[in-house]
């Protein structure tokens, strides 16, 4: 399945359950985003982030925008491995005082954060929104994509 058809599946079934209201199937891009693709590249999702932020999922890679622009976080060739909230989030709970409390205080504090580890480097996504677990589990779907045709 490509990226793109595993994207309009998920994405599709999880707008049916209202469970993204912050993302959007093909939205019309306007010119700072068009102009930063590269030949070929199809944008095929757009997360709203706050007023001024939005991320995009092409067929290729990540892309960020903001008022200062638009750059490309990362290529889906890079990735290795995406966390929810952090790379330990039961290490960390257990290693406080009160684990159940502070489980608490990081999934109301970064229940929409991923920390995602790359060839080139890592990437922190914050404020996804509901939007979180689809990128999650589009990230975890690339990653399982890449490692098949590794080994093929």
């Amino acid at each position: 399945m490509t990226p793109e058809r595993w994207l309009e599946v998920q994405f599709q079934k999880k707008l049916r359950r209202g469970y993204c209201d912050n993302a959007e199937l093909r939205p019309p891009p306007d010119e700072k985003v068009l102009h930063s693709l590269e030949a070929d590249e199809r944008l095929l999702v757009r997360i709203v982030v706050s007023s001024t932020k939005k991320y995009w999922l092409t067929d290729r890679r990540m892309l960020t925008h903001a008022d200062e622009g638009v750059s490309a976080l990362f290529d889906y060739n890079n990735l290795l491995r995406v966390h929810w909230m952090n790379r330990d989030p039961l290490r960390r709970a257990f290693d406080s005082q009160k684990p159940e409390e502070e489980m608490a205080r990081m999934k109301s504090e970064h229940g929409d954060r991923l920390e995602i580890e790359l060839t080139i480097g890592d990437v922190v996504l914050e404020h996804l929104g509901p939007a979180y677990n689809l990128v999650f589990e589009f990230l975890r779907f690339l990653i399982r994509t890449v490692r098949a045709s590794a080994t093929t």
